[in-house]
């Protein structure tokens, strides 16, 4: 944010070119790099599976450019810059590329394996540990922070919500532009709000799929599996018993 500034008041100044570059490929630099940095955050996380995965990584990364090249076509156009034809490949391109690596992120929780205790414990598997009791039985910060009930059972209705409005519209949009050759403002503005309102529902969704291994204890762990349908995730009062 510092670079950004500094590079555009020497734009706005115009004080020197090299100057601009210097501090506008610096920008650039540092940009990615706290891209970068944020994805890995998540994606380096072994207590969330579904975040650990070089998909999140390229995702996540694939989620800026989206904003950036559809952000910038608006731009572009609006100052009749000869760069509209550039950021609305690029937009179509990150757009399209979003929404594959977004659904194999999705595909790829049918196939995560599922720790069991013994593995979350690091302990040998040939004494199994079972849980015959819930690890606490009123609400506290372990089942408040790291596990979203209502957000569960949201799911459902707001992961179809990001891919309409981060994808399915935006791509609607883009292919009409290329089929009719007809380009305005109000259209341009249309898909990069899109593809704004999607990303935030996209990265609620992102967070409440996530579940953290520690939830074993809780029993809110789901099943081996992806089952998404409402309420999968909900508490199961867990039997006492002696085998």
């Amino acid at each position: 944010g510092f670079t950004l500034l500094i590079y555009l008041v020497l734009k706005y100044f115009e004080v020197s070119p090299f100057l601009e570059h210097t501090f506008g490929i610096i920008t650039w630099i540092l940009g990615v790099l706290s891209g970068y940095s944020t994805a890995m955050i998540y994606a380096s996380n072994r207590f969330v599976l579904e975040w650990n995965s070089g998909i999140t990584v390229i995702y996540y990364l694939l989620m800026y450019l989206m904003l950036g090249s559809s952000a910038f076509t608006v731009i572009s156009y609006f100052y009749n810059l000869p760069y509209t034809g550039t950021f609305l490949f690029l937009t179509f391109l990150f757009v399209l590329l979003g929404l594959g690596f977004r659904i194999a992120f999705n595909v790829r929780q049918f196939y995560i394996k599922r720790p069991t205790l013994n593995e979350a414990l690091n302990l040998p598997h040939n004494r199994p540990i079972r849980v015959i009791d819930k690890g606490s039985t009123t609400e506290n910060y372990c089942t408040t922070e790291f596990y979203y009930a209502k957000g569960k059972q949201m799911l459902p209705t707001f992961i179809p919500l990001a891919y309409l409005f981060t994808f399915v519209i935006p791509l609607f949009l883009l292919i009409y532009i290329y089929v009719t050759d007809v380009v305005n403002l109000p259209l341009l503005v249309l898909i990069y709000l899109s593809v704004l309102a999607g990303s935030a529902i996209e990265r609620w969704c992102f967070f409440v799929e996530g579940n953290h291994v520690q939830n074993l204890f809780y029993g809110l762990y789901p099943e081996e599996g992806y089952k998404l349908r409402k309420g999968y995730m909900e508490r199961k009062e867990t039997k006492i018993s002696l085998y």
